[in-house]
């Protein structure tokens, strides 16, 4: 599923998926950690970030 939104900041995509996992990272930070239910880790990195 697809969720697109348009603000005053910009276009945001959002993809929602069926993963067994959790997102971890802070506001300002370049990448963001995905940790999976079987003990994977993958760094996922921001496309943009907020001016």
């Amino acid at each position: 599923m697809k969720l697109n939104f348009l603000s005053p900041y910009g276009i945001f995509v959002l993809e929602m998926k069926a993963y067994n996992s959790y997102v971890k990272g802070c506001e300002d930070a370049k990448s963001w950690i995905q940790f999976l239910k079987n003990g994977q880790r993958h760094e996922l990195y921001l496309l943009a970030q907020r001016a």
